[in-house]
């Protein structure tokens, strides 16, 4: 215990000296574990806590468009409840992707300057993206079925 306290006075004496460093070497450690905190906080929630559903291993996952939903939710039988979650929603008010662009509109250069309907609106298209340019991610395609 003797050591101990000898150490310490000597820790808090070097911390005195170089009060600079004290504060850097104090505010890296309180970084560090609000970090870890937070981390931890998400991991847990995320990850380890188990979902707010009873019988969690009968959930049902999978790939559906709205339409199509609509019309399960409607003619099924052996689902207690269903519910729908969009990540996919998109907004093509007026520039073309340059897939769209060639799988939709044949690769015509007219298509700029024209009126189309998406969604029940008349959007004016004025413009293609490049060849290149991939939003929200490369394999995203709004008019997939």
């Amino acid at each position: 215990m003797n050591t101990f306290i000898h150490d310490l006075r000597d820790a808090v004496r070097s911390l005195r000296k170089a009060p600079a460093f004290s504060a850097i070497a104090i505010a890296t450690l309180a970084l560090g574990i609000g970090a870890n905190a937070a981390m931890f906080s998400i991991v847990r929630g995320v990850l380890l806590r188990p979902l707010p559903y009873r019988d969690t291993n009968r959930l049902v996952t999978g790939r559906i468009f709205v339409p199509d939903y609509r019309d399960l939710r409607e003619s099924s039988r052996t689902l207690d409840r269903m519910a729908i979650w969009v990540s996919n929603l998109c907004n093509l008010t007026v520039v073309l992707s340059h897939r769209l662009w060639r799988s939709r509109f044949a690769s015509e250069a007219a298509v700029i300057g024209k009126t189309i309907e998406l969604s029940g609106k008349l959007y004016t298209v004025i413009g293609v993206m490049p060849p290149g340019f991939e939003f929200p991610r490369s394999d995203f395609d709004p008019c997939a079925r």
